[in-house]
């Protein structure tokens, strides 16, 4: 049970999250946001974040400790291990998710191509389909997935009551994972800033002239 709910989290703040950009970008509201954040690309994406954080922070708690004690599922780990590893789960798919919903300016789009990844993200999660399983082309897919790395610590705090120090290298990849999430969000959105910029001032300039 726990794994499962670990990837609806994962997919339904992707999806949510994505469709909101897309909604903005296909009925141009994104650029009133932008002017809301002063055109700073930092503000946009950490004041998006932050609903979310709040809201699968909150969905987070009620999945892994409300759920843990209802199932009476045996739970070794300790609570700060588990937080911080969702929390950095949670930060990582949303930047994740800002990234990838500003290829698209469509809504409809977005949430069929989303939808339809749902499924191979499931299977080589390495739940379905053991990770030592999996062909060496598909591990390398599967490490850029938020979930692999939550996935391997999540089991190890859980069942073997592992500590931070015990799953160091997990850690470490959803740090990156979030890191490089961020940065890949930041220059997205800061160059779909300055195409609205552009577009305005060109706007601007047609008027005049008229």
């Amino acid at each position: 049970i726990p794994a499962v709910l670990v990837l609806i989290l994962q997919q339904t703040l992707l999806i949510g999250l994505s469709e909101s950009i897309a909604k903005e970008r296909e009925t141009n509201s994104f650029e009133g946001l932008s002017r809301l954040a002063n055109w700073n690309p930092n503000l946009l994406i950490q004041g998006k974040g932050l609903f979310y954080m709040l809201l699968f922070g909150s969905y987070g708690f009620f999945f892994f400790i409300i759920n843990f004690y209802v199932f009476k599922i045996p739970n070794r780990g300790e609570f700060i291990p588990l937080f911080i590893f969702t929390s950095l789960l949670i930060l990582s798919v949303i930047y994740l998710s800002i990234f990838i919903s500003s290829f698209f300016h469509r809504k409809i789009v977005s949430l069929q191509f989303l939808t339809l990844t749902s499924y191979p993200v499931f299977l080589i999660s390495g739940y379905s389909w053991l990770y030592q399983s999996l062909p060496f082309y598909l591990k390398g897919l599967t490490n850029i997935i938020p979930s692999t790395p939550y996935f391997a610590a999540f089991t190890r705090i859980t069942q073997m009551g592992a500590g931070l120090n015990d799953v160091l290298p997990e850690l470490i990849h959803l740090t990156l994972l979030a890191i490089a999430g961020y940065v890949l969000a930041y220059f997205r959105i800061n160059t779909i800033m300055k195409e609205s910029q552009k577009n305005q001032f060109l706007l601007n300039n047609s008027l005049k002239t008229t």
